[in-house]
């Protein structure tokens, strides 16, 4: 062996700290991450992070302007904003998770069939799709909770199929894209059902992107529900979701600005680490 050879890394070793650094977070990811974090801590354990109550408040402190008592201030009725931020978080958090999960399973269902039956069905789903995406997401939530009526609950289920037409069709892409793939050829040959290679092999493959896809509308998701409940389609005073909070701080804008500045952060900053957090998981796959 030459003294070159010896001294010569090997690429495999040499490339290690380079493969480990571009798989290495983000500084920006990673307060994306702390971000969601805190949020899911409001939402669960609320009591934890402030002794006030949210729906009582001292009228002599109305309109407090934010300091050491009040973080971010008291409303017109002397309550406390950060403690209606975070007590308002649960129903906010909540509905964006039952609009995100009836997104994916009905739209990732339908889009699985009609990638993988194709035929009339998948003419049949394509039209219904097609449909669904010529209506602006947010004008048909407003219909289906007009239908359903003005709450939370409804508000969410309104925000999860205006989502299924968009699931829907990346999934039917996916699909089309995998089950050409030689395996999927491979488990007919051998006997396989149907549902044993949607489930077994053509799911497992189709999912990822839409997994990211879901992490994204979750963040579109709490938008449009806040944008529901800022118009009144969700529950009533004295409810404090974020979306109503920047609705009922309006009528004292002049006064009390941070009555609508600080809801309206707490929702564009958890937006917006949710989106950095699925295309940092995007480019992830894409590499």
């Amino acid at each position: 062996m030459t003294t070159a050879a010896v001294l010569s890394p090997d690429p495999l070793t040499a490339t290690r700290p380079l493969t480990r650094a571009r798989r290495r977070p983000p500084i920006t990811v990673l307060l994306s991450f702390g971000v969601i974090v805190v949020v899911l801590a409001w939402s669960l354990a609320p009591g934890l992070f402030t002794r006030h109550d949210p729906a009582v408040g001292v009228p002599d402190d109305k309109f407090t302007a934010p300091g050491a008592e009040y973080w971010l201030g008291t409303d017109h009725l002397g309550r406390d904003l950060l403690a209606r931020i975070i007590h308002g978080t649960a129903s906010s958090i909540t509905s964006a998770l039952i609009a995100v999960a009836i997104g994916l399973v009905v739209g990732g269902a339908l889009g699985l069939l009609s990638g993988y039956l194709g035929g009339w069905v998948d003419v049949v789903i394509g039209r219904a799709v097609e449909v669904l995406l010529a209506i602006p997401g947010f004008l048909l939530a407003v219909v289906v909770v007009t239908a359903l009526g003005y709450d939370t609950r409804n508000a969410a289920i309104a925000t999860g199929v205006s989502a299924v037409a968009v699931f829907a069709r990346l999934m039917r892409a996916e699909v089309l894209r995998v089950r050409t793939s030689v395996f999927i050829e491979a488990a007919r040959l051998n006997g396989g059902s149907s549902a044993y290679i949607l489930s077994r092999h053509i799911l497992p493959n189709a999912v990822r992107p839409v997994v990211s896809l879901a992490i994204l509308q979750f963040g579109v998701a709490i938008l449009v529900i806040a944008g529901l409940a800022f118009l009144g389609y969700g529950d009533p005073p004295p409810a404090s979701d974020w979306g109503l909070l920047v609705a009922d701080g309006r009528e004292h804008l002049i006064r009390a600005p941070w009555l609508v500045i600080a809801p309206g952060l707490v929702i564009a900053v958890v937006v917006l680490s949710v989106s950095r957090i699925s295309s940092w998981l995007d480019q992830g796959r894409t590499r």
